[in-house]
């Protein structure tokens, strides 16, 4: 499902999609920190898609040795 760490796409109610990181799952939902906000949102899993696993980001930055 999702990792903390992987950036997602948020379908929200208010603002459309937004773009974001995991940070957290919760009782309420996935805690998801969006890059265009400071406000957190609480997502359900039907509304997040995700862009880049972060096991695919790790796995590259080793093959770059960073």
């Amino acid at each position: 499902m999702f990792e903390k760490g992987d950036l997602v796409k948020v379908k929200t109610k208010h603002y459309g999609t937004q773009v974001g990181m995991v940070i957290k799952h919760g009782m309420d939902g996935w805690f998801i920190q969006p890059v265009s906000h400071s406000r957190m949102i609480i997502a359900r899993a039907e509304d997040v898609e995700v862009m880049v696993p972060i096991s695919r980001h790790n796995k590259r930055m080793e093959e770059l040795g960073l």
